[in-house]
């Protein structure tokens, strides 16, 4: 008999968190620097994944394990960069995701995001 470990949607959630922040924990200010330049490239409004992005952030010496930590951050807070692409139908709403392209995906699906514009500056 094979034990099983039940987990609900709210512990999945945390336990997600507390990993991505963990994945944090090893980037630079460089690295979060590098990873702005390279979204800052993107034209505002195109959509963008990992995907995308993968060679310059190769270049960029950012470790493929804590690229999600910097992807999830670029949608939080005043200076957002990003926005998650979520798709509706009727009462259910998902992220958009597509097939990783990575090299060691194996069969991973990745979140696209969609450039946002800056914000305009306010006027004296």
């Amino acid at each position: 008999m094979t034990a099983t470990t039940e987990v609900s949607p709210a512990e999945a959630r945390a336990l997600a968190d507390e990993g991505r922040e963990r994945s944090g924990e090893r980037l630079t200010e460089a690295h979060r620097a590098a990873f702005r330049s390279v979204i800052l490239a993107v034209e505002p409004g195109d959509l963008v994944s990992v995907n995308d992005v993968r060679a310059q952030l190769d270049e960029a010496g950012i470790p493929p394990s804590a690229r999600a930590n910097l992807f999830y951050a670029a949608t939080k807070g005043a200076d957002r960069l990003l926005e998650l692409v979520s798709l509706e139908v009727g009462p259910y709403r998902t992220p958009y995701r597509v097939r990783s392209t990575g090299r060691s995906a194996h069969n991973a699906w990745v979140n696209v995001y969609a450039r946002l514009a800056p914000e305009p500056a306010e006027s004296p």
